[in-house]
């Protein structure tokens, strides 16, 4: 096995996105409900901080999670998982990042939740939903991720498929300490001050910026074969998302498409169709093309 890296990014498809909302309701609610979570949860302000945490799937281990925070400009985060290691750490002059073995792709979502990293940094343009969530009332805004909150005191309980069942408290702040995605939960340990290990920083410059992370040239859609709506969807009336994680090769070409999330087996089998056929120019890092993985969601509307 070997080191390797790749970008990840999250990306939207949408056809015909349903909003309940309107005019400035929404976006006076979304932006009360962003300031609220980051009044409650925010701990990218803090310094000096350790956040230790063991990876489940089930009741079993696999792993550990390690964020050492000194300051929004220096950190440092640790994964080690089943088949799956991975360093990134962050400074004033650049980002570096390591990774080994093939990338769980819930804990992309998962980690989304960690204090440090939270989603309400979505615009102001994001597009609302309200439902329930374990049988809280959540507010949902779309933008690059479907980010919830809850409707009474403005904590963020779901980002895609992660979702917050326990919160902790830290520093007069609500840290989530159950997160979970598909099989796969973040369990909070520990919380603290420090100190701060400063050896794990001593390897960060021997890897070389991650050039790709900030300056990424990513890949241009070239051909975009529309969905079709399945005519037994459309018969049965069904509506909803198809939510899937997409891998473009070096050529550009739709190499692997795997259903994440859908509200019906005949809309999944339609959108996997159509991705299928979309070719993109190259994802670049560097001088040369890179593998590029996606999540995206497209969503089915009967409304004219």
């Amino acid at each position: 096995m070997r080191w390797f890296r790749i970008i990840l990014a999250v990306c939207v498809f949408v056809v015909s996105p349903a909003s309940p909302f309107s005019g400035d309701d929404w976006q006076t609610a979304f932006l009360q409900l962003r300031e609220q979570a980051k009044t409650n949860e925010d701990l990218s302000g803090a310094k000096n901080v350790i956040f230790q945490a063991e990876l489940l799937r089930g009741k079993k281990k696999v792993g550990t999670y390690r964020v050492q925070w000194v300051t929004d400009k220096r950190w440092s985060e640790e994964i080690a998982l089943d088949q799956y290691r991975e360093r990134r750490f962050g400074s004033d002059e650049s980002y570096y990042a390591e990774r080994l073995g093939k990338f769980p792709h819930e804990l992309m979502d998962a980690r989304q939740l960690i204090p440090f990293a939270m989603p309400y940094r979505v615009s102001d343009k994001a597009k609302p939903d309200r439902r329930r969530i374990r049988g809280i009332q959540v507010t949902c805004f779309w933008n690059q991720g479907n980010v919830c909150f809850d409707t009474h005191d403005g904590l963020v309980r779901s980002f895609w498929q992660a979702e917050v069942s326990d919160f902790s408290e830290f520093r007069g702040k609500k840290i989530p300490s159950t997160i979970t995605a598909g099989q796969l939960t973040i369990k909070l340990l520990s919380i603290q001050e420090g100190p701060i290990d400063e050896s794990v920083f001593s390897s960060a410059h021997a890897m070389g910026p991650f050039k790709g992370w900030f300056r990424p040239v990513h890949p241009g859609l070239l051909k975009q074969v529309p969905p079709r709506y399945p005519v037994q969807a459309k018969e049965r009336r069904i509506t909803g998302s198809a939510r899937m994680w997409v891998l473009i090769n070096e050529g550009g070409t739709v190499e692997a498409v795997r259903s994440l999330e859908t509200a019906d087996p005949l809309l999944q089998d339609a959108s996997e169709q159509a991705v299928r056929q979309w070719t993109y120019s190259p994802a670049m890092c560097g001088a040369g093309p890179v593998e590029y993985e996606m999540v995206g969601t497209i969503s089915y509307d009967l409304r004219p």
